[in-house]
């Protein structure tokens, strides 16, 4: 018997601002853009660094320039100092800094200028956290004659980057970091509609990142999809107060969790996302036949990954159009989940799925994905209430 989320039917939710840099630059437009038309972000240049030593002293040693590596990789620096101030901007992690790019791209304004306080929450999903600055630092320390640069100790930790976008935004509500693997950025969004639901916060802004790390290294999954790195932030407020404000509204929301006796066989997940998405119908009080668009989270394991289509594939019609972002940026690891809502966001703006010669996309988006480790997140998206209502 599996475990899935069978809450009552909840008040709405409204995604009224969005934001993402991913390699294919820093607008969801550009992004599905991409994919429609089934271009390929992925370059092959060294990871950018993420953690910065003091400039070695006279006679030292030369480090060695981190190895290229074919990956989904964020062009340009990213600039902040408009939005947070030189002395901020200087201190960033890579981590933090796509984030809250991501967020100043959303429409959220700094914190002198925000009143939100105590009510806004921050929910960031990830798979790799502060691993990426760990790895950058030790590599540092062991280099001769290098010390590293004391500043970037406190941003290494976890939660350092949902606990930086807090603090440029002023955001003094719950702050939160899931890693829960593949699913973690979907996790992110269906944890940040139980805060409003639950009457935490009024508004909260729901994120997924992670980057690219030249210690760590780079690999491709079985599918031959490439890593990347990259964030995207939703802005969720209740649909009531949002009005005419909103760009979607996010449905219905399903977790499941497979027996730890089938784990990990595809089947085992298959049937996992099956109970996820069930559950997300279920809270919106809509058919499987509603679907219109299907924007996947894979996990880079093919058996896996095709048990989890065919699984859906049976509860929807087979002429749905399925995408998946990591076709354009590569498996951004925490970002992945976020960046699948953004794109089922920017669809339904645009009434179509971003596939070629796509019908007109009339009902609702699903995002799923299901984790090797066996639990699987759904979430149901739908026109603003609004665009339904005809106001």
């Amino acid at each position: 018997m599996y475990t899935a989320d069978s809450r009552p039917p909840a008040a709405r939710t409204a995604v009224t601002g969005l934001g993402v840099v991913t390699a294919s630059g820093t607008t969801v437009a550009a992004l599905y853009d991409d994919l429609r038309h089934g271009r390929e972000r992925f370059t092959t240049a060294a990871p950018a660094p993420v953690a910065n030593a003091l400039p070695p002293g006279p006679g030292s040693a030369p480090v060695e320039a981190p190895a290229p590596v074919r990956a989904g990789h964020v062009p340009g620096p990213l600039p902040l100092t408009d939005f947070l101030g030189a002395r901020t901007d200087r201190t960033l992690s890579r981590d933090s800094r796509l984030l809250i790019h991501a967020a100043a791209t959303a429409g959220t304004e700094p914190a002198a200028e925000r009143t939100a306080g105590e009510r806004t929450g921050v929910v960031l999903g990830t798979m790799w956290a502060g691993r990426n600055e760990y790895f950058a630092i030790h590599d540092a320390a062991g280099s001769p004659g290098h010390r590293v640069n004391p500043v970037w100790g406190p941003h290494s930790g976890y939660n350092a980057a949902a606990a930086q976008l807090s603090l440029a935004l002023g955001a003094e509500g719950p702050c939160l970091t899931l890693c829960a693997g593949t699913t973690a950025g979907l996790d992110a969004v269906a944890t940040g509609v139980r805060q409003l639901r639950d009457g935490v916060c009024d508004t909260v802004l729901a994120a997924g990142a992670d980057t690219l790390c030249a210690a760590a290294g780079t690999r491709a999954g079985e599918d031959g999809l490439p890593e990347g790195e990259g964030a995207a932030l939703l802005v969720l407020e209740p649909a009531p107060t949002a009005g005419a404000r909103a760009l979607a509204q996010v449905l219905g929301t399903g977790e499941a969790t497979a027996p730890a006796e089938d784990i990990p066989t595809p089947d085992a997940l298959g049937r996992a996302a099956t109970e996820a998405v069930q559950a997300a119908l279920r809270e919106a009080g809509r058919p499987a036949a509603e679907i219109g668009l299907i924007v996947l989270v894979g996990s880079g394991d093919t058996p896996a990954d095709r048990a989890v289509v065919a699984a859906l594939r049976q509860l929807t019609s087979p002429t749905v159009p399925l995408s998946e972002v990591a076709r354009v940026t590569g498996r951004t690891g925490g970002g992945d989940g976020t960046l699948a809502a953004a794109l089922a966001v920017e669809a339904l703006r645009r009434g179509a799925a971003p596939a070629p010669g796509a019908a007109p996309l009339d009902g609702t988006a699903l995002c799923v994905g299901a984790d090797p480790a066996g639990t699987a997140t759904a979430l149901l998206l739908g026109r603003p209430a609004h665009q339904e209502s005809g106001t």
